[in-house]
C-alpha cells in the first residue's frame, strides 16, 4: 500500500510539473494568496483539529477502560465511519445542488430545507438498519464473546445518534 501509495504521489508531481510547465505557471506559492486561503478557511481547520481531538480523546477513554472496551469502540467507530461516508455522500449532493442554485440565481433556502430533510431521513434510515442488525454486527468483526455481549448496547446507542449525524452532515455541505 506504501508503495502504491508513493508511486501515486510521484504520478501526480509528474502531471502538475506537466500542466503547470504547459501553462507557465509558477509552482511556487505566492505566500500573499496563502494567506487569504488561511484568512477564510480559519473555521475549517479549527472543524478539522476539533474533530481530531474528539477522536483521540475517545480512543483514550476507550484504553482506559479495558481491552474488551476499546475492541467494542473500534467496532463501533468502524460502523460509524462507514455510515458517516454514506451520510457524506450526501453532503458532497448538497454541495452540488446549493452551488447550482446560488449559479442559477434560484431559491438557495428551498434546497437547504429540503436537503435538511433527506439527511434526518438517510440518519434515520441508517440507524433502524444498525439497531435492527445490532445483535448480529459484532460477529463480522469479533468472536469475543465478551465483546460480542457489550457491542449490541453500543451500536443502539450509536444508532440514537444517526438521524442528527445525518441532518449534522447535511447541514456541513450545504454551508461549505
Amino acid at each position: 500500500t506504501a508503495l502504491a501509495q508513493c508511486g501515486m504521489a510521484v504520478a501526480y508531481i509528474l502531471l502538475v510539473q506537466r500542466a503547470a510547465r504547459r501553462e507557465r505557471a509558477s509552482l511556487r506559492p505566492r505566500w500573499s494568496d496563502v494567506g487569504g486561503v488561511a484568512a477564510s478557511s480559519w473555521w475549517l481547520f479549527l472543524r478539522t483539529v476539533s474533530l481530531r481531538i474528539c477522536v483521540l480523546a475517545t480512543v483514550w477513554v476507550a484504553a482506559r477502560m479495558g481491552t474488551t472496551e476499546t475492541a467494542n469502540y473500534q467496532i463501533v467507530a468502524t460502523l460509524f465511519t462507514t455510515a458517516a461516508f454514506a451520510l457524506d455522500s450526501l453532503a458532497i449532493a448538497a454541495q452540488a445542488l446549493v452551488g447550482k442554485a446560488r449559479g442559477e440565481g434560484s431559491g438557495m433556502q428551498a434546497y437547504a430545507v429540503r436537503l435538511t430533510r433527506w439527511g434526518w431521513l438517510a440518519g434515520i434510515v441508517i440507524g433502524i438498519l444498525a439497531a435492527a442488525l445490532s445483535p448480529v454486527l459484532g460477529h463480522a468483526f469479533t468472536s469475543d464473546p465478551a465483546v460480542l455481549s457489550a457491542l449490541p448496547a453500543t451500536i443502539l446507542l450509536m444508532a440514537a445518534g444517526l438521524p442528527l449525524a445525518g441532518y449534522t452532515f447535511i447541514l456541513e455541505g450545504i454551508l461549505i
